[in-house]
């Protein structure tokens, strides 16, 4: 039986506290590692693009027994370059409403930035960041982990989108910072996604604003995905095959409207190893982490014969 890995990166970047990729995302990958993990794998998997590594797990892969790779990168991010410089297949699941051309960022890339170039950054009141006046406000420096994943960040995810830029305006005052990210420095524009397709890459949807789609009506899910939709389809020839749920949020409800919106493959965040029962509209994937094989946090399903 054939399997397929389909592993799932986000930043690609080093690792130095210069850069506001570093500095907030736990999930980012040094150039040097992400090379290395690839080289480990060249003899042990056959790198294909997404949609191919589905196909392979069921038609049963031919004679070449070893399993398949597909190397996806979320949320459009110029970093998927690594992937293309090395002659791997690369699949970007590209944000509709923040590619290079647009003129915002991604929410949280916003707020990593003002955090990465805050100069206020301890002794902050918990009420002028709209928590309890006695709640606890740790330094930036001291506890990272608490502003990226607490009530700060948790709050953003839960507002609508006006309210959200409204937000982030007041922390930005608040921490005074002065930092602002550029989409066309995070993120492939349109026609540089359109060139890695036409390279024999793979671009897929992320949703148009990176909303969770479980918190969506049926109405704001369904313009949702009509966009991510029509943003790959403008991209070339090839009809848009492959969705990627933002923040691995999803329901059957959701399940249903991807699939109605013309998309028959989709990724979710479970972790696993695509195999022929796996779900076409929730595939697992494989977290990939800033470690090397063999050190602790490796992914024990890489290490399987």
């Amino acid at each position: 039986m054939t399997l397929a890995y389909v592993l799932m990166y986000h930043r690609v970047c080093e690792r130095t506290e210069d850069t506001a990729c570093w500095f907030a995302r736990g999930t980012a990958v040094t150039p040097e590692h992400f090379a290395t993990q690839i080289g480990w794998l060249r003899s042990r998997v056959r790198f294909v693009p997404l949609d191919a590594a589905v196909e392979g797990v069921l038609s049963g892969g031919g004679s070449d027994q070893r399993p398949l790779c597909a190397v996806t990168f979320d949320d459009g991010y110029r970093d998927a370059q690594v992937a293309v410089d090395q002659g791997v297949p690369a699949t970007v699941f590209a944000v509709a409403a923040h590619t290079g051309d647009a003129r915002d960022a991604l929410w949280f890339d916003r707020y990593y930035d003002i955090l990465h170039s805050a100069r206020r950054r301890a002794s902050v009141q918990g009420a002028l960041l709209e928590l309890p006046a006695d709640a606890v406000v740790p330094a930036i420096d001291d506890d990272l982990c608490w502003w990226v994943r607490g009530p700060v960040k948790e709050a953003l995810q839960a507002m609508e989108p006006t309210a959200r830029d409204e937000r982030l305006r007041q922390i930005s005052e608040v921490l005074d910072a002065s930092s602002r990210t550029l989409p066309r420095d995070l993120y492939f524009s349109r026609d540089e996604l359109g060139a890695l397709m036409r390279s024999g890459h793979a671009v897929g949807g992320h949703g148009a604003s990176h909303s969770r789609l479980t918190s969506l009506d049926d109405a704001t899910l369904a313009a949702e995905l009509a966009a991510s939709r029509a943003l790959v389809d403008g991209l070339g020839d090839q009809p848009a095959r492959l969705f990627c749920y933002p923040d691995g949020a999803w329901d059957g409800r959701v399940q249903a409207a991807v699939r109605t919106a013309g998309f028959p493959i989709a990724c979710a965040v479970t972790e696993g190893v695509v195999s022929v029962e796996s779900p076409r509209l929730a595939l697992p994937r494989i977290l990939m982490r800033d470690v090397l094989p063999g050190e602790r946090g490796w992914p024990a399903a890489l290490e399987a014969p």
